[in-house]
């Protein structure tokens, strides 16, 4: 019996596999939930990307006035 890598430890889809797959193999970039292959949508990357910004620069206010929590 083969052991799954699902959190609830339900059986791994064909999507599944390769979405751990990518990530056993070092790939931490987005996926496309629907084929489990990483993304190369050129619009979602960007907005990642926009969103990665944003947060990056979320946090580096915070950590520069620690009494302002969120």
């Amino acid at each position: 019996m083969t052991t799954s890598r699902r959190f609830d430890g339900s059986p791994e889809t064909p999507i599944d596999k390769r979405f751990f797959d990518l990530r056993e193999s070092g790939y931490t970039g987005p996926f496309d939930w629907d084929t489990g292959l990483p993304c190369t949508d050129p619009d979602a990357l960007s907005t990642l990307a926009a969103l990665d910004r944003a947060t990056a620069r979320q946090m580096a206010a915070r950590d520069a006035d620690p009494a302002d929590e969120f």
